[in-house]
């Protein structure tokens, strides 16, 4: 079984050398990691890393990847422990963690995801057992990822000379398969297309079925200005016929009137002599009245005692009967 890293190993003990920032980083990380806070942990200590190649550089970057590999982030992991082992080739425990993280890409649910990142593992280990040879669990590693390589090397071997060792028949029979399965694949996309085509035909039918809005209501204007021509050609029709009737009823009725004798004549003269000898007096009562005359006053009265003006031929009549000389 695959031994992974010791997580409660960190390299606590600062060597001599280090200075202030880097042991404060150090505490901070280290505290957070003891409170399972391992992504504020593997910060703390990457906030110390300088670039620089010693001992206590070497410890900060191992003690990053540790908590990275805690939070199960295994290609951060990985690359905190190469700087690790940079800034320091006697930390060889960065060397066995880096192998460790790398194993945790290539190898998922029992199943070989990423040859490469074994073949890698490989190399982390041994070059951890440069310094420690005797260390157990990197030789135990070692032998772990080979034995997963090997074996899955089988795997693949087999698989090629089955495909390789199959008759003539066999492939004719597989190969016949696939063209099964291909011209079902054919005939599904053929009935869903035609399912489609389908579909669109009766749309279109049932859009066909429908009347056209806009030409309706165009031919609905259309209709409207007709019956709107139609119904002013009546009224003028109409109109002309009225004026037609109007001037023949004018022309018949004027053909018609009886025309007047002379009696009738008489008395339109009669009446048009009444009307000028009364604009006559009336001119002639007003000078008086307004020269002040006052014989004049008293035939007004005494032609009429209500003060009324005297304008119709009859109380002319009268007043002359009266003995007034007009």
């Amino acid at each position: 079984m695959f031994r992974p890293a010791i997580l409660t190993t960190l390299a606590i003990s600062i060597l001599g050398g280090a200075n202030w920032a880097e042991a404060w980083n150090w505490w901070r990380g280290e505290d957070a990691f003891n409170s399972e806070q391992y992504a504020k942990s593997a910060e703390s200590f990457a906030e110390g890393l300088t670039g620089e190649k010693s001992a206590a550089q070497s410890k900060l970057a191992y003690n990053e990847g540790t908590a990275r590999y805690a939070a199960k982030e295994w290609a951060t992991a990985e690359q905190a422990f190469a700087k690790a082992a940079d800034a320091d080739p006697k930390n060889w425990r960065a060397n066995y963690n880096m192998g460790n993280a790398q194993v945790e890409q290539g190898y998922v649910d029992g199943t070989v995801t990423d040859k490469e990142k074994l073949k890698s593992a490989i190399k982390s280990y041994e070059e951890a057992l440069k310094v420690a040879p005797d260390d157990a669990d990197t030789k135990h590693n070692l032998e772990y990822v080979k034995k997963l390589l090997e074996e899955q090397e089988k795997k693949e071997q087999q698989q090629k000379n089955d495909d390789e060792n199959k008759t003539d028949e066999e492939k004719k029979q597989d190969q016949e398969k696939k063209d099964q399965e291909k011209e079902g694949e054919q005939d599904k996309n053929k009935e869903s297309d035609e399912q489609g085509e389908n579909e669109k035909k009766d749309s279109e039918s049932k859009d066909g079925d429908k009347p056209d809005l806009d030409d309706q209501k165009s031919g609905d204007k259309e209709e409207d200005k007709k019956s709107g021509d139609q119904e002013k050609d009546e009224q003028e029709q109409s109109q002309q016929q009225k004026q037609q009737q109007q001037n023949g009823g004018g022309q018949q009725q004027q053909q018609q009137k009886p025309r007047p004798d002379l009696q009738y004549s008489q008395e339109i003269l009669d009446s048009l002599a009444e009307m000028e000898a009364n604009i006559q007096y009336n001119r002639a009562l007003a000078r008086d009245q307004a020269n002040g005359d006052p014989l004049q006053n008293l035939l007004d009265q005494l032609m009429d005692p209500s003060g009324a003006t005297l304008g119709s031929g009859t109380e002319r009549r009268r007043a002359s009967s009266d003995g007034v000389d007009w």
